[in-house]
């Protein structure tokens, strides 16, 4: 009793006097960082979409974010730029997550030099510095999470019996802010179990089962309710409970493409390149030995960081879509973990009598290939504002009341200057899609038909030619060198008699 009381007590002190100061300088530099090559006007893809959704308060593509889209809304409403204001929401979680990675590492008792290189070492990871420099929901799910896990792991220090509800909270949070973080279950699960094995009793079992429920039900419900404000563009509209089911899914995405054993191997080998990339190869091995030593120090929490490891990992590599790679940033963390705790038993074995911080010098190589590597050119990103560019540029070539046939990319970013910034609304926006799709001027069932259908009777411009366009139709560029293609009927005799 007296051991616990002691261990419980120099780690309360830890995080109270040992953790916060490193933590705030790590958090306080990646915000610098952050801000300089921050994307304040809106972005390409998903990025204006998700500020898009924000200024209207509507539900975002499937399994829907409705953490981030209220959030976002919020934000918008003190600052009046909805890209910009999401674009701060991604600065500050990224930061944020540095800042509490730094903390955990002073939590393991590591030192504060490595614990600081190690945090900024992760916050500059290709990846990790891509996602916080822009509107996108992965870097607020990304901080969620490294409280949840910073909660756990004090919480394992300290040895207290009680698991503190605020880590199902943030667990709840988290997947409002992605759903997929529904991959966790195994890792959240683990939490719970080991609760029970340090004498907790079930009615503090079902007080965590009960809140994560509450939290799920209050997800779907704020996604049934911002759908009935503005549906999202996808197939799948959660306005029935069937919807909801194939919507918070992501069932649009058709996750799970990966079909054979040997796709899913090559994958693997493809991911795991990825990510020694962002960690310079060299790094890997210490991450090796680092899960070795959490092993041997914890067992049991160590599979809890497996798990939570494993289920980003494991999930997005058989992903389909190609955006996979960006999708297990919270991975990278329990990565820069292990790195850190494999560099201080390096140095433990190798240089015992050495200097402690001495441990920090591959964090801090990290940190400086990276930012060698990225700092200008994401800076030249931020400055030039390509998206916003294309968008001005399109609307001084586009016909009047025209129907826009424009990838995704393309098609978010104009949508979201028709809406914000309340220009051309005389177009009709809509993605080449051949299934359902939601649009304020009505549901479009498939884009070919809508296109047969409007061909004779106004003009028709894309930039995503195919060969089932190509097929039917005749496309001709606008105008001299634009990226836009006018699509006329290939026989005068499909129109006769129309307008």
């Amino acid at each position: 009793m007296v051991r616990a009381h002691s261990t419980a007590t120099s780690a309360a002190a830890l995080a109270r006097h040992g953790a916060e100061p490193w933590a705030w300088l790590t958090g306080g530099l990646a915000a610098l960082g952050y801000a300089l090559t921050a994307q304040t006007t809106v972005g390409y893809h998903d990025s204006a979409e998700l500020a898009l959704r924000a200024a209207q308060l509507g539900a975002t593509h499937g399994p829907g974010a409705p953490v981030h889209t209220v959030l976002g809304s919020a934000v918008a409403a003190v600052y009046g730029d909805a890209a910009a204001a999401t674009t701060w929401i991604s600065v500050a979680a990224g930061a944020g997550t540095a800042a509490i990675l730094t903390a955990i590492l002073r939590l393991s008792r590591l030192p504060p030099g490595l614990s600081v290189a190690a945090g900024l070492a992760f916050a500059a990871c290709s990846v990790v510095w891509g996602n916080a420099v822009v509107t996108e929901l992965y870097a607020l799910s990304t901080l969620l999470l490294a409280i949840m896990l910073a909660l756990a792991w004090r919480w394992r220090a300290a040895g207290h019996v009680p698991l503190p509800l605020f880590v199902t909270g943030c667990y709840g949070l988290a997947l409002g802010a992605h759903f997929a973080n529904v991959v966790l279950l195994p890792a959240y699960s683990l939490l719970l179990i080991l609760a029970l094995r340090r004498g907790a009793g079930l009615r503090h079992l079902l007080g965590h089962l009960a809140l994560l429920t509450l939290c799920v039900v209050a997800i779907a419900a704020a996604n049934v309710r911002l759908a009935a404000r503005v549906p999202p563009f996808g197939p799948y509209v959660p306005d029935t409970v069937s919807g909801l089911l194939w919507y918070m899914s992501g069932a649009e995405h058709a996750p799970l493409q990966q079909a054979a054993l040997s796709d899913y191997l090559a994958r693997c080998v493809e991911h795991t390149v990825i990510v020694a990339r962002n960690f310079a190869y060299i790094g890997v091995p210490l991450v090796i030995w680092g899960l070795y030593r959490s092993v041997r120090a914890d067992a049991a929490f160590a599979l809890f960081q497996v798990l939570f490891f494993g289920g980003h990992m494991g999930y997005f590599t058989l992903f389909g879509p190609g955006d996979y790679f960006v999708m297990v940033v919270p991975a990278y963390l329990l990565v820069a973990i292990w790195l850190a705790r494999g560099a201080d038993a390096a140095r433990r074995r190798w240089l015992p009598g050495g200097p402690r911080e001495i441990a920090a010098l591959l964090p801090i190589l990290l940190l400086a290939a990276s930012l060698l590597n990225q700092a200008a050119p994401r800076r030249a990103a931020a400055v030039a504002a390509p998206a916003l560019a294309f968008a001005e540029r399109s609307f001084a070539e586009l016909p009047t009341a025209s129907l826009v046939v424009a990838r995704w990319n393309e098609f978010t970013v104009l949508r979201y200057q028709q809406v914000v910034g309340r220009e051309r609304a005389d177009l009709d926006l809509i993605v080449p899609a051949r299934g359902v799709r939601h649009y304020a001027h009505g549901v479009v069932p498939d884009y070919l038909q809508l296109v047969a259908a409007s061909i004779c009777i106004r003009p028709v411009v894309t930039n995503r030619r195919t060969a089932e366009l190509d097929a039917v139709h005749e496309l001709r560029p606008l105008a001299a060198g634009s990226e836009w293609l006018r699509v006329y009927p290939r026989s005068s005799e499909l129109c006769a008699g129309g307008g």
